[in-house]
């Protein structure tokens, strides 16, 4: 029964790619201009984790915001006239989820006053919850309503008209009509929770979430609807006009989310490119768009955790310009998944050469796994071999440099022969790591292969072949 409700509350807190890329300067910049700002866009490209940011914001300030998050996805097939009417029942429903909705809130004599409430039967909350085809409602909400209605019916058996029935009825209308008043007595009831909550210390907040996921025909009609009552303080009753704000049923904040570049993009394809974007995008902004993006910041954290891994500066990748440009076209969730379980993908096998065992999971091997994973092979990133970077180039290579085929290691130095079958070698100094049996890591000092440039990439040809085979297809 819950099922749409229980995956869109997933969706919104299971990113678990993102989750390692620090964004705290972020999360106070956001801060920041939330403080001063009533109507926001969060502009963010796809696949930059808007919802995990906006899901920890939200967790770090849980104590001085409320958010309540709706997705308008859910309203596509809707008319205009329906969608303010979702809006409200999915607020309700949040509002009920979290138990936010005092009893004085949920039943107030001037509500139930106002209307005629005495056609509806009992139970119809349980019915019309069940049965709202835009967003399934689970089991314990429906439970929330009904402990509400038992307590109306206890302290309230001498009325006939009353706060549950006037639920009943509101949300009945989802299936007996095709549109119903934007600002009545719900509204009222909408308003006078979110001002409880505010007298409580929080601030409330409604997040239009997901907007960049709707359909381009259906996207600006939703606006719209949106646009259309995010200004008016039409109220039924008197007191309710007293300190409402510009912003429907009172929020302190309304944030939509979506690509603003995007969403010009759509908009002057859709109207003319002479048409005013600008004009029409600031109904929803106060002052301008909070514009969030990973992408320099993932970069970088990619960068650094390539560095720590293969102990080597952060210069030396972004010197491997086939490498840095394969980094820099990945998107965010790309980026991490790159550095992500890297061993997993390596057959793990002790390995014997010369009286030398190492692992197969070794610097190399990760750093075959890395080039697999940007579609690049290591010919193409060892051609040519990176001259006053070659220290750390070869310290990728490390331990592979025991299976060299010309190659001779000694205690503290190797011997490159200066050509095939040579008798004279380069020699160059080198550190070795030993953990038990294994040499995990091998490191090079001050290389010159200026006479032996040629073998060196020779050699390196034939160790990329035999290290190859142990990573997995």
């Amino acid at each position: 029964m819950a099922e749409d409700l229980i995956q869109v509350a997933e969706e919104i807190s299971l990113e678990p790619e993102i989750k390692v890329i620090p964004i705290d300067k972020s999360l106070l910049d956001f801060y920041n201009h939330l403080s001063y700002n009533e109507r926001i866009i969060f502009s963010a490209k796809f696949g930059d984790g808007k919802t995990y940011f906006l899901n920890k914001f939200f967790e770090e300030h849980k104590d001085e915001f409320e958010a309540i998050r709706i997705f308008p996805v859910n309203y596509q097939v809707a008319d205009n006239k329906d969608i303010f009417e979702l809006i409200k029942k999915d607020i309700l429903i949040h509002l009920l989820a979290n138990d936010l909705i005092e009893d004085e809130d949920f039943f107030d004599e001037s509500i139930y006053a106002q209307n005629y409430l005495f056609n509806n039967g009992a139970d119809i909350i349980l019915d019309i919850l069940s049965d709202v085809p835009a967003v399934k409602v689970p089991a314990k909400i429906i439970q929330k309503s009904l402990k509400h209605l038992k307590k109306y019916k206890d302290d309230k058996t001498d009325f006939k008209a009353s706060k549950s029935e006037l639920i009943e009825k509101y949300l009945s209308k989802f299936e007996q009509e095709t549109g119903v008043a934007e600002y009545d007595s719900i509204s009222e009831l909408i308003t006078r929770i979110i001002k409880a909550i505010q007298k409580k210390g929080k601030k409330v907040v409604l997040v239009i979430d997901d907007l960049d996921r709707i359909d381009p025909a259906h996207l600006f009609r939703i606006l719209n609807v949106l646009t259309a009552h995010i200004d008016r303080k039409v109220v039924l009753l008197k007191e309710i006009e007293v300190g409402v704000g510009n912003n429907k049923f009172n929020f302190d904040h309304i944030i939509t989310v979506f690509d603003i570049e995007n969403v010009r993009t759509i908009f002057h394809h859709l109207y003319g490119s002479g048409t005013d974007f600008n004009g029409y995008i600031t109904k929803f902004v106060t002052r301008q768009e909070f514009k969030y993006t990973l992408e320099q910041i993932s970069y970088d954290f990619v960068n650094a955790s390539l560095s720590a891994l293969f102990q080597i500066p952060k210069e030396f990748l972004l010197n491997m310009k086939p490498v840095k440009a394969a980094i820099e076209r990945l998107s965010i969730r790309e980026k991490v998944r790159l550095i992500t379980n890297i061993d997993e993908e390596i057959i793990d096998v002790n390995l014997v050469n010369k009286d030398v065992q190492i692992s197969s999971v070794n610097s190399f091997t990760r750093f075959l796994v890395i080039l697999k994973r940007l579609n690049l092979n290591f010919i193409s990133v060892s051609s040519p071999l990176y001259g006053g970077n070659l220290n750390h180039f070869m310290s990728i290579i490390g331990v592979a440099m025991y299976f060299s085929e010309n190659c001779n290691i000694g205690t503290d130095i190797i011997n490159i022969p200066t050509s095939k079958g040579a008798s004279s070698y380069t020699r160059i100094a080198i550190n070795k790591h030993i953990v038990g049996d294994l040499v995990v890591n091998l490191t090079f000092d001050n290389i010159d292969v200026r006479n032996s440039g040629d073998v060196l990439y020779d050699e390196l040809k034939i160790l990329n072949q035999k290290f190859s085979a142990y990573i997995k297809a």
